[in-house]
């Protein structure tokens, strides 16, 4: 069933798919968002290929009704996905006051959105991660088979119940609600985070210094499990360099923070996008 509170939410994903786990999970989580949410689906491929947009969308057809989604492709050669940049991209181009960023290997249980939103449209917070289980998440199998049973069942989460088990994540917990406009005054997404790593733990270290109202939904989330590349295992090179812009910024008082965005090219570009 369709959970119309969703109006006004834009949850956004970006997405580079470089094996057949990404192109699954993508076209498990946006199937499920469009038969289970009445939200806008924002996507955008940067990659080599347009994967999503050539095989993606065909298969979610095939399922669902895809009027709500829109997608966005962007070529490059890059080795690392920009994941800051994309997601700055989608909440410029997104039309509603509650925008959420979701990453394209978390499900979020549909008894969750409704308690997410509610907080943020009460005005009760700034920013809602929808899950509460002292920083873990449920990890689970995601096989082709389970796939299949997955996209079929009336209650999807039931699928994955019989497969998981539980993994540390930390707070961003891959799903994260928040008022577009805060987001925007807050500096969103700082771009200079490549790859995967430490980006969430800095936006959420930002969030809490800037004075943001965060909730959190007693839940947890499911992350599908996927094959791992240069881009998101752990201990790559952009990650170090992540980590050392991480160590730095979470030194700062608020007043240096907020000179160190004042002062940030990307920050200046966004503005003058918004104008």
């Amino acid at each position: 069933m369709t959970d119309s509170t969703q109006d006004d939410v834009s949850i956004c994903i970006p997405l580079k798919i470089e094996n057949d786990d990404r192109l699954r999970n993508s076209i498990a989580l946006i199937t499920y968002l469009l038969k289970h949410t009445s939200a806008k689906i924002l996507v955008k491929e940067v990659s080599p290929r347009n994967v999503f947009g050539t095989r993606a969308i065909k298969a979610i057809a095939k399922i669902t009704d895809i009027n709500n989604l829109t997608a966005f492709y962007e070529h490059t050669d890059e080795p690392y996905f920009n994941f800051a940049k994309v997601t700055n991209d989608l909440i410029l181009a997104a039309d509603t006051s509650v925008i959420a960023i979701c990453s394209n290997d978390i499900i979020l249980p549909v008894s969750s959105y409704k308690p997410a939103l509610d907080m943020i449209q009460n005005d009760q917070c700034d920013i809602v991660y929808p899950s509460n289980l002292n920083y873990y998440m449920w990890e689970s199998k995601f096989s082709p088979d389970i796939f299949y049973k997955f996209i079929q069942a009336e209650v999807p989460t039931n699928i994955l119940d019989q497969n998981r088990n539980l993994q540390y994540f930390g707070k961003w917990c891959g799903i994260t609600y928040m008022k577009k406009q805060k987001y925007i005054d807050c500096y969103m997404l700082n771009e200079n985070f490549y790859g995967w790593g430490h980006e969430d733990d800095e936006f959420d270290f930002r969030m809490q210094m800037l004075g943001c109202r965060i909730g959190m939904v007693d839940d947890a989330v499911y992350h599908l499990q996927h094959t791992r590349t240069d881009d998101s295992i752990a201990g790559h090179p952009i990650q170090k360099q992540n980590r050392i812009l991480w160590d730095e910024i979470k030194q700062f008082d608020k007043q240096k923070l907020i000179a160190y965005y004042e002062g940030q090219t990307y920050i200046q570009t966004r503005r003058a996008q918004l104008k």
